[in-house]
């Protein structure tokens, strides 16, 4: 009686049962996947960059222009507050807008865009070999060996993703992947962090800080 093998591995791990092909598919398939999440992550952060410098830069002139209008026999903030606060804001945003123009996120998403664009080629490649039906296994190994180079090359050739950007694709692709309620609750909340939460707290904290000033000073 003929023994059947059991699966090495779960479910969620099926291709590693099957052969190289359905292996390399997987591994393409995700790896472009993730590569387009971190470009969508890197202009975003991009996008909230540039806004949040702009915010800033206009609090620093409505800041500035609180002394020229302000009463002088009763000032809402003192001058030399103010004189201060607006060299102080200058000297940090001119350093913040460098550091995030080192950063070239624009720069960054076009090559992990253009990379999961070029994965996603190989990916189709190997998605019409498998409707095909060629009974040549050599020509099946062949094949395999010039995908997974090409594959590999590209690796190496653009930058790797970040693990966020995988989570944030397994998220998206749940039903393939072993996500449980606690990841999909905090997933979507460590991405924020990691992409959003600085910029935004930029934009709202100022005109916060200055309300509360106002309120505890009045």
């Amino acid at each position: 009686m003929e023994q059947i093998d059991k699966p090495k591995f779960p479910k969620h791990l099926d291709h590693l049962n099957k052969t190289f092909l359905e292996e390399l598919n997987y591994k393409l398939w995700v790896t472009k996947g993730a590569r387009f999440k971190a470009d969508e992550r890197l202009t975003k952060k991009d996008e909230l960059s540039s806004i949040s410098i702009s915010f800033l830069t206009a609090y620093l002139i409505i800041f500035g222009l609180i002394g020229v209008y302000q009463s002088a026999t009763a000032p809402f903030i003192a001058t030399n507050i103010i004189n201060f606060g607006t060299t102080a804001g200058s000297i940090l945003i001119l350093i913040f807008s460098q550091l995030e123009s080192a950063k070239c996120y624009k720069l960054e998403a076009h090559k992990y865009l253009v990379c999961a664009l070029e994965i996603s080629a190989l990916y189709d490649q190997i998605r019409m070999r498998k409707t095909l039906i060629i009974e040549n296994k050599n020509s099946d190994y062949e094949f395999c060996k010039e995908i997974d180079s090409k594959y590999n090359y590209l690796l190496n050739k653009y930058p790797n993703h970040k693990s966020v950007d995988y989570e944030m694709f397994m998220l998206e692709k749940c039903s393939f992947f072993p996500v449980s309620n606690f990841q999909k609750k905090w997933l979507p909340i460590k991405h924020y962090v990691k992409t959003s939460a600085l910029y935004y707290g930029l934009i709202v904290i100022p005109p916060i800080s200055l309300i509360i000033y106002y309120l505890i000073k009045w």
